[in-house]
This record gives structure tokens, C-alpha cells and sequence, in this order.
């Protein structure tokens, strides 16, 4: 398997945009392409937050997911939305249930009741669990404007070369399934709060990655072909 890592400050630019109130407002832009097929983990200081696949055998992971993952895990981004309600005010109210910062409370309030257009579907939504990991570091993402603001992510993308289209999708579909059903990330859609966070420091990049290498050998599918990570060059961990 071959290894290569990019440095995330020389790809990624964080632009404030004027005009636009806190904390929807930023603007994340990516200058390198990075192609599929494979499947991809998020991680924050050394955990999985969120894991998903890439089946295009082209196309750009960072355009079509990354950067929409960022706006949406951070709560920073200038696109976030909420997603289509007939009820916002009860959309705010269950949103609320998972937000213990101040700031960040009434920064919805205040979104609530001037912006109401970030109660529909944007086409960059946010979800409940994402909401509640941002609330839990919300003293960061809400400081930075920069990109110290990524200074704790990891993002790796698993590549699996040598496939056609058909072969690839159904490739990552099944390893993605499989391991959503058994590490539950905190972001991803299938995290119970109640049930899963107690799992949750268990879930780190080399425990998915073996899980991975033994589910690919023991469904004969092709091995990992390449292991890309992106991360900040001031990552402690």
C-alpha cells in the first residue's frame, strides 16, 4: 500500500466573507484535486468522527465532499443549512436539545429569527449529531477565522486503484456499510448518542483500517492500493 501525505495549509484557504454574520461565514477553498474510488474517515484530535466512501472513478473528493464536510462539522461554513422544515421553530427546538454553548444557542436564535432561509435545504446541510460535536468544541471552531481553525483534523482517503466503475461502487458501498454498523462515528447519521458515545475514543484510523484490510480479504475484494492523509502541519497528536 502505497503512503503519501499532503500538508493541509499549502491545499486549503480559509476566506472570511464579509457581509455575513457569525458563524456562517466562512469560506473554505481547495487548490489540488484528489480522485477516487476509496473509502475516507474524518478524524479530530486522533478520533473518527465521521466516515463515508467516494465511488467516482474521477471527479474531486475535496470539491464533491471535503470541504461540504468542514462547513458542516464545523458549523463555520457560508453555504449550512438546517434542511427543509414546514416546522422551523420546532427544527430549532430539537436542535437545541443538543447544544449546551451559550454562543453557539444564540447564534441559532439569532439565525431563527433574521435568517430563515438556513431553515431549508441549502444544499450543504448540517445534521443533529454534527450540530452536537460542534457545540462539544465550540470554543475552537467559534475563534478561529483562519486555517488554525482545521489545525486538528485529519482527513485520510483509502484508495483502491484498478477497478472499473461498477466494480468500485460496489466495492466501497459494502466496506462502508460494514463499518458504519460497527464503529457508529459521531457525525455519521448512525450514531445514537445514548447508545454510541460511550465507543467512542475506540474509534481510531489504524482499528478501521485493520477492520477494513480483514473485511477486504475475507470477501476477496482488491486490497487498499493507496493511503492519502491530509492533515495540518501542526498537528500534536
Amino acid at each position: 500500500m502505497e503512503k503519501s501525505n499532503i500538508d493541509i495549509e499549502k491545499i486549503i484557504s480559509v476566506e472570511q466573507i464579509l457581509g455575513l454574520n457569525s458563524p456562517f461565514n466562512l469560506k473554505f477553498v481547495c487548490c489540488q484535486n484528489l480522485t477516487g474510488p476509496g473509502i475516507y474517515f474524518i478524524s479530530f484530535n486522533s478520533q473518527v468522527i465521521y466516515v463515508g466512501k467516494y465511488q467516482p472513478l474521477n471527479g474531486d473528493i475535496f470539491v464533491d465532499r471535503w470541504l461540504r464536510h468542514i462547513e458542516t462539522i464545523t458549523l463555520r461554513g457560508y453555504r449550512v443549512g438546517f434542511g427543509e422544515s414546514n416546522n422551523p421553530e420546532e427544527k430549532l427546538r430539537r436542535l437545541g436539545e443538543v447544544i449546551g454553548n451559550n454562543s453557539l444557542r444564540e447564534s441559532l436564535q439569532h439565525t431563527y429569527d433574521h435568517d430563515l432561509r438556513r431553515f431549508r435545504d441549502t444544499g450543504v446541510v448540517t445534521s443533529k449529531n454534527r450540530v452536537r460535536f460542534a457545540d462539544e468544541n465550540w470554543n475552537e471552531f467559534n475563534n478561529y477565522n483562519n486555517i488554525k481553525i482545521l489545525s486538528k483534523f485529519d482527513f485520510i482517503l483509502l484508495r483502491f486503484d484498478g477497478l472499473n466503475q461498477l466494480e468500485a461502487s460496489s466495492l466501497v458501498s459494502d466496506i462502508e456499510k460494514y463499518i458504519l454498523a460497527k464503529f457508529k462515528p459521531v457525525c455519521n447519521r448512525e450514531y445514537v448518542h445514548s447508545r454510541d458515545n460511550i465507543n467512542r475514543v475506540n474509534n481510531l484510523t489504524s482499528k478501521i483500517i485493520s477492520e477494513i484490510n480483514t473485511f477486504c480479504q475475507n470477501h476477496s475484494y482488491a486490497p487498499i492500493s493507496e493511503f492519502i492523509r491530509v492533515r495540518s502541519s501542526q498537528f500534536e497528536n
